[in-house]
């Protein structure tokens, strides 16, 4: 997993190019600890190395607090459980 400057971390998976920066053709998770917005977690799709968001939903991130996250894609349906 990556991290930026604003502690935001983030992941591609199921990339179809390592070497490009959004991985392609992928899915990218993307846990946002916001300063004055509610903390959310956003699911991408990365279409031609182009993301669009997918979905987001509210969450609870404590700051310099470590989380165990999994992920799970199921391909064949296209179901991600965060």
């Amino acid at each position: 997993m990556s991290t930026s400057s604003h502690k935001t971390p983030h992941d591609h998976f199921f990339a179809d190019d390592p070497k490009q920066t959004n991985r392609g053709n992928s899915y990218f998770i993307w846990f946002r600890n916001n300063t004055g917005s509610p903390d959310k977690v956003e699911i991408y799709r990365s279409v031609n190395n182009n993301l669009q968001l997918k979905t987001s939903a509210p969450i609870d991130i404590t700051a310099d607090e470590w989380y165990d996250c999994k992920v799970r894609y199921e391909p064949l349906t296209g179901r991600i459980d965060v």
